[in-house]
């Protein structure tokens, strides 16, 4: 018993030990003690939004964007391993095809672009899982990213996940061959996306002059597509007097493959609103407006100021130009809008039309037919000549109304035009013969002849 006594009593302390560490687990996930969303007065679950840089191009324009928009999560997914290493920290990396292209790119070869991304295929869905809306942001023309943006569409696609695509197009001194990349690339991940935004480098020529420099000039490009995002990021994730959620972003972008319009500006002094007005409606990055569109969503953020005159103008001139469009607006208040005016729109169903500039109208006008009779004719029967007895007619009126001024100035000559019958009658005859051989040559049919005067 005395050997027994020592162990039982040495093992009470080590159960009873075991026993409150339980009790202090318990405590920390027992139920009362978790926060629940209505205690924070956060009720309503963010919207999860990843913005994907597919290729080269793509990953440097999420890499600026990334330093000035937060609240969102940003990937960058390359083949070049080297060109990953460049991106900012904000910026998480996705390497894929690295078996393919043994970590370097795919140059101008989209196939392998594609075969890449394919291969990977499970890894890219677990990357994009579990989000609400996946952007993705290409320039289009490369191989990486031209083969693999479709790819990236298609695994979005099946997922569930609401996606934009935002593409670069190729400046026109990159090629011919860089351009049917980019527009083959195009047309295949169209059906697949719920809208796409256009932007062609070409148009960064109305935002620069001869010394900016390269570097400094897609700078340009990447902070407005940076404030852009962030109006529209910034309308989904914070609290308004009217508020913009998710639900209305997915009826925004129900269907596929349609062009949207995305932009913010910003106004400041005593016509803010105004300033900001035009500014959105107007993106220099696009070559299409708002115009067609049959969905358009726009907020407004600024100070307690905000008045509502400057709100019914607004919803008024966005409204003005789409009287058939599903338009959804939003309102919020943020101390750092003191005396400044935002407004961040989107529009989805715009015109393709108005991508490409419209060819100058002819400057030739359709010839008028003069009477009813010439407009009855056929258009393939050849201008008939006057017939002989509308010569004849025409030649005696010429002659009978031929005055001659007693000076002779500025009227033919009087032995010319005046004749005895004889002479003039021999002269008609001449020119009707000659008349009927032009007719006979000219092979006019029948029915449209007329019998010579007897």
């Amino acid at each position: 018993m005395a050997k027994t006594k020592p162990a039982s009593s040495a093992g009470a302390p080590r159960r009873r030990k075991k026993n409150s560490k339980r009790k202090v687990l318990n405590a920390t996930i027992a139920p009362e003690t978790v926060i629940k969303p209505q205690e924070t007065g956060d009720d309503v679950p963010r919207t999860r939004i990843r913005i994907i840089g597919v290729g080269g191009g793509g990953g440097n324009i999420v890499s600026e964007i990334a330093k000035l928009v937060g609240r969102i999560d940003f990937v960058g997914a390359n083949t070049d391993l080297q060109a990953l290493k460049t991106l900012s920290k904000n910026v998480k990396r996705f390497s894929f095809g690295e078996d393919l292209t043994s970590g370097l790119g795919c140059g101008m070869d989209d196939r392998k672009g594609e075969e890449a991304a394919r291969l990977e295929k499970e890894r890219i869905k677990s990357m994009m899982q579990g989000q609400d809306i996946c952007i993705l942001v290409a320039s289009l023309g490369g191989g990486t990213g031209s083969g693999a943006v479709p790819v990236f569409a298609e695994v979005s696609r099946e997922l569930k996940n609401l996606t934009l695509g935002i593409f670069c197009m190729p400046f026109s001194f990159e090629g011919e061959k860089r351009r049917q990349i980019a527009e083959r690339a195009l047309e295949r991940v169209k059906p697949i996306l719920n809208s796409y935004v256009l932007i062609p480098n070409e148009n960064i020529f109305r935002m620069i002059d001869a010394k900016t420099s390269l570097k400094e000039s897609l700078s340009v490009v990447n902070k407005l597509l940076a404030e852009t995002l962030k109006g529209f990021i910034e309308t989904l994730s914070l609290p308004g007097l009217i508020n913009i959620d998710f639900a209305d972003v997915r009826t925004l972008l129900e269907g596929r493959g349609r062009l949207a319009y995305l932009h913010s500006a910003t106004g400041a002094g005593p016509a803010k609103a105004q300033a900001a007005l035009k500014e959105v409606l107007v993106n220099p990055l696009g070559n299409y407006g708002i115009a067609g569109a049959d969905r358009i969503m726009f907020n407004i953020t600024g100070d307690k100021d905000l008045k509502m005159q400057d709100v019914s103008e607004i919803a008024k001139s966005i409204g003005s130009g789409n009287p058939r469009a599903k338009i959804i607006f939003g309102i919020s208040f943020q101390p750092e809008f003191k005396d400044k005016a935002r407004i961040s729109i989107f529009a989805v169903g715009c015109k393709e039309g108005q991508e490409k500039n419209p060819k100058p109208p002819s400057r030739k006008k359709p010839v008028k037919p003069k009477t009813k009779a010439q407009a009855k004719l056929p258009l393939a029967i050849p201008k008939k000549p006057a017939s002989s007895a509308d010569a004849l007619t025409k030649r005696k009126e010429q002659e009978e109304n031929k005055v001659v001024s007693p000076e002779g100035v500025g009227m033919q000559d009087p032995l010319k035009t005046r004749r005895n019958a004889l002479d003039l009658k021999k002269a008609v005859e001449e020119e009707i013969q000659e008349l009927e051989k032009k007719e006979k040559a000219w092979d006019i049919p029948s029915f449209l002849r007329n019998k010579p005067v007897s």
